[in-house]
C-alpha cells in the first residue's frame, strides 16, 4: 500500500495543506525546523488510516467536528481508495461525495496491519530513530538484532532477551533435573516407556484377531445349535401333550368301529333321550300296575263258583229274547 497524496482540510494548525507523494519512491522524508508541523503530519497519517482517538491535541484551530483528513491510497495492483476522514462516533470514513466507507474496506489495503505496529515499522519519528540509534551502538554487532530494534522502536530488545534467557534457564536446563521442562521431559521419557510396553505388537495383534474371530464363529454356532435344539425341545413337548390325546382318539375309534353302522341321530337327540327316558319310566310304572292288577283278577276269577244249571238256563233266556226280538219285527 502507499500514499498518492495526502491533504490535512482541517488539522492541527494547518488548512487544506496538500502532500503530493511521489509514486517511484518507497521512502519518504519529512524534515524541517522545530515547529514546523512535521509531528502534526505524522500523526495525521495515523489518524487518517485508523480514525481520530476519543481526544485529541489536534483541534486547537479548527473544532473536533470540523477536523477532516483526506488521502488516496493504493494497492499494488493499482487499485485505489479515495477517502475522507472526520471526527466522530461512527461514519468517520466518507467517500469524496460524501457517502460512507466501511473499515473493512480500508483494512483490506492495511493488510490486517494494527496502529501500534504500523506507527514502529512505517512511521518513525526522531525520538524512535535516536533511540534505533543508541540500539544499534549497543548491540555489539548483532545487525539483525539491531535492525530489528531499530524497525520496530524497541530500544530495550537486549535487555528484554536477557530476561528471556534467564526465564529459559528457569524452564529447562541441559543437564538439570529442578526446571520444569526438565521435569516434564521426564515425564515424557517415562510416558513413552509405559506406552512401548503396552503397545500390542502385530503379530500379537494379529494373533488376538485370528482368536477373536474363531471365538465369534464358536459362539455363532453355538447359538444356531441352540436354537436347533431348543425348537427339537417344543417339537417333543407338543408330541409329549399330543400323545395321550391320540391314545384316546384311538380308543373311541376302536369303540365306535364296534358299534359298527350307527344311524345319524337329530341334533336334539340328548333332549329326546331324556324324554322317552321319562317315557319308558311311567310305562314300567303303568305295566308294573297292571300286572298287579292282572294278579288281583286272576285271584278273583278263581274265587267265582257258578252252579249247575245257571249257564243253561242263561241260555234258554237268551234264545228267547232273541226268538221275542224277532216276533215283534214280524209284526
Amino acid at each position: 500500500m502507499k500514499f498518492d497524496y495526502l491533504k490535512l482540510g482541517a488539522f492541527g494548525h494547518f488548512t487544506d495543506y496538500e502532500l503530493i507523494f511521489d509514486k517511484r519512491k518507497n521512502f519518504h522524508l519529512f524534515y524541517g525546523p522545530n515547529e514546523a508541523g512535521k509531528s502534526t503530519v505524522l500523526n495525521s497519517i495515523t489518524h487518517f488510516l485508523y480514525g481520530f482517538p476519543q481526544q485529541t491535541n489536534f483541534s486547537f484551530i479548527h473544532q473536533n467536528t470540523k477536523l477532516r483528513i483526506e488521502g488516496q491510497l493504493r494497492q499494488t495492483d493499482g487499485e485505489c481508495l479515495p477517502f475522507i476522514r472526520r471526527k466522530g462516533n461512527k461514519k468517520t470514513a466518507l467517500g469524496l461525495d460524501g457517502t460512507e466507507i466501511q473499515e473493512g474496506k480500508i483494512n483490506d489495503f492495511l493488510n490486517g496491519m494494527n496502529e501500534t505496529h504500523f506507527k514502529n515499522m512505517f512511521a518513525l519519528d526522531h525520538v524512535r530513530l535516536r533511540e534505533g540509534g543508541k540500539s544499534l551502538l549497543q548491540s555489539g554487532g548483532s545487525l539483525g538484532e539491531s535492525l530489528f530494534s531499530a524497525a520496530s522502536g524497541i530500544s530495550m530488545l537486549r535487555k528484554i532477551l536477557e530476561e528471556f534467557d534467564k526465564k529459559a534457564g528457569e524452564l529447562y536446563k541441559k543437564r538439570g533435573s529442578s526446571p520444569e521442562l526438565n521435569k516434564l521431559l521426564k515425564e515424557e521419557k517415562e510416558l513413552k516407556k509405559t506406552i512401548s510396553e503396552l503397545q500390542l505388537k502385530v503379530q500379537t495383534w494379529k494373533d488376538l484377531e485370528k482368536r477373536f474371530n474363531k471365538g465369534k464363529q464358536e459362539i455363532e454356532d453355538m447359538i444356531k445349535e441352540v436354537c436347533f435344539l431348543r425348537s427339537e425341545q417344543e417339537r417333543l413337548q407338543r408330541v409329549k401333550l399330543t400323545l395321550p390325546k391320540i391314545a384316546k382318539l384311538r380308543e373311541l375309534a376302536s369303540k365306535l368301529a364296534d358299534l359298527g353302522e350307527v344311524p345319524n341321530l337329530p341334533d336334539n337327540i340328548e333332549e329326546l333321550r331324556k324324554e322317552n327316558l321319562q317315557l319308558l319310566e311311567s310305562a314300567e310304572k303303568m305295566k308294573k300296575k297292571a300286572a298287579e292288577n292282572q294278579e288281583i283278577l286272576q285271584k278273583n276269577m278263581k274265587e267265582i263258583a257258578i252252579p249247575e244249571g245257571l249257564l243253561e238256563h242263561a241260555s234258554l233266556i237268551e234264545a228267547l229274547y232273541r226268538d221275542g226280538q224277532s216276533y215283534q219285527k214280524n209284526i
